[in-house]
């Protein structure tokens, strides 16, 4: 543990550290489960039983979908609490610290109440633990009651819950949910959601129960298991249309966007990102599913909308952490979130241009660092890339219970693809590989794992500080950048 850190901190880390490492490492079940999707959902409802349904204590709006879920359902949470609610955020997977999945009112939960929480919890979890025939992930169960139990305690209004994978048959159940809100469908997840894009929305689809609203983006080809759906569980289904919703206006550096809701009406709010692509078009659903929650009370405002923006990007997500080098954090990981990446980098540009075009649209040496896991076919992400990198830098995310491709095996179906290879052993060892490679004025950008963003982001923000701090952005300098303050040790087990 870093020793600069004063000794009432260095005790916050303990109690963070042996929760975290309980929900993260010890209960993990290394051996894969006999898929059984009535089991699985029967053990969560259970194991909820038994603490007494705190995920039902305040009312929820579920979002899912293959990409943008995460950043929509940020967006949604801090929309809402610019309208005065009390509001809970829960997402999955975190950056850097596992409190960032329990975010009330702006901030991470403090170490201390959420292992006062997960203390709460552990009972159970033991229980469960011991039971060889539960259907359900214990780790993923327990991480989510900690959230629960945290909002509970908190008497909020309003939790937004991200979808960990699907929704139909996902970890999590029994919300009093108020709305769903289904982001764009893709292939994701095939060996779990199915090989084509109707049963995957099929399987998101799932999260309607109940509900007595909807929101989806509208996709004529899974429009219908979605109408499906709502005919079946008497749910209104609202199709949005993002790039109608919110267009930008104005010149480069005094950007506005203008968003045209339901029920609102037409809001313009300053835009402060140079760039709109998947940022924008997340932002206009949250900002139609904040817009329809008005029938459960919520008054939404253009000044609560101007408010959520201000706050600044969502963490990891086209994340820009330095300039000269520029340095972009994104998770993209997976081919759909890739290819709205580099329509956000590279608007206008396809896979197809000659590279004589290329240079011409953006003269700046390209510096990639990637990493990939689960079985990711890396060489779909280089499919959507308008350019080859001039460097790139291949890693393993530290990961425990999870499958990470070494970079040994990313190099073989990338051979030749990139000016020149390097491979590093770690995250923070290939973000320095990847800045001694560049010059000032290229653009280092680090994708394709989550997990691989979490761990390089240690560089400019020490997880401890953001644990500390319950933000992802401790200590920005009068730029609005980070203050670069070196390496630190991941959490990571």
């Amino acid at each position: 543990m870093n020793n600069t850190i004063p000794m009432r901190d260095q005790g916050d880390i303990r109690l963070y550290l042996e929760a975290r490492n309980y929900i993260d490492v010890e209960v993990v079940r290394l051996e894969p489960r006999l898929s059984d999707p009535d089991g699985k959902i029967a053990a969560v409802l259970e194991f909820n039983r038994n603490l007494g349904n705190p995920q039902a204590a305040f009312r929820s709006v579920q979002v899912a979908g293959t990409s943008g879920k995460g950043s929509t359902a940020t967006w949604l949470a801090r929309i809402l609490h610019a309208c005065g609610t009390t509001t809970g955020l829960h997402v999955s997977p975190y950056l850097q610290v596992a409190t960032e999945k329990t975010w009330l009112n702006g901030r991470y939960a403090s170490p201390k109440p959420w292992h006062d929480a997960f203390l709460r919890v552990r009972p159970v979890a033991e229980r469960y633990r011991e039971r060889s025939d539960c259907k359900a992930s214990v780790h993923g169960m327990t991480s989510l009651a900690v959230t629960y139990e945290c909002f509970r305690e908190a008497g909020i209004d309003w939790a937004v819950v991200e979808t960990g994978v699907g929704g139909r048959y996902d970890l999590i159940q029994g919300l009093d949910r108020r709305l769903s809100v289904i982001a764009d469908s893709g292939l994701d997840h095939v060996k779990t959601l199915g090989e084509d894009r109707k049963t995957i929305a099929w399987h998101k689809a799932g999260i309607m129960e109940g509900a007595p609203c909807a929101v989806a983006t509208y996709d004529p080809e899974v429009w219908p298991v979605f109408e499906e759906q709502a005919n079946r569980c008497g749910c209104r289904l609202e199709a949005v249309h993002p790039d109608k919703v919110a267009t930008l206006c104005g010149e480069p550096g005094q950007r506005m966007a203008r968003l045209h809701l339901p029920r609102l009406g037409v809001a313009e709010i300053p835009w402060p990102f140079e760039d709109a692509g998947f940022r924008l078009r997340n932002f206009a659903l949250a900002a139609t599913a904040a817009d329809a929650l008005a029938e459960e009370g919520v008054l939404l405002t253009q000044a609560a909308l101007a408010a959520a923006v201000a706050v600044g990007p969502v963490p990891g997500r086209m994340e820009t952490v330095q300039s000269n080098p520029t340095v972009i954090l994104d998770a993209a990981h997976n081919p759909q979130k890739m290819q709205a990446l580099m329509d956000s980098l590279f608007p206008g540009t396809t896979h197809r241009q000659s590279r004589r075009r290329e240079r011409a649209a953006d003269h700046r040496r390209l510096v990639l660092v990637l990493a990939a896991t689960g079985d990711r076919a890396v060489e779909e992400f280089a499919a959507v890339f308008p350019r080859a990198p001039d460097v790139l830098v291949l890693t393993r995310p530290l990961l425990y219970g999870k499958k990470a491709s070494t970079p040994d095996e990313l190099a073989i179906p990338l051979h030749g693809w990139a000016g020149r290879t390097l491979l590093a052993d770690s995250p923070l060892q290939a973000i320095e590989a990847a800045l001694s490679a560049a010059d000032p004025a290229d653009l280092v950008l680090v994708t394709g794992s989550i997990y691989l963003v979490g761990q390089t982001r240690n560089r400019w923000h020490p997880w401890e500080k953001v644990l500390l701090q319950g933000t992802s952005f401790p200590g920005l300098g009068p730029s609005g950048l980070p203050v670069c303050t070196g390496s630190a040790s991941s959490p990571s087990a």
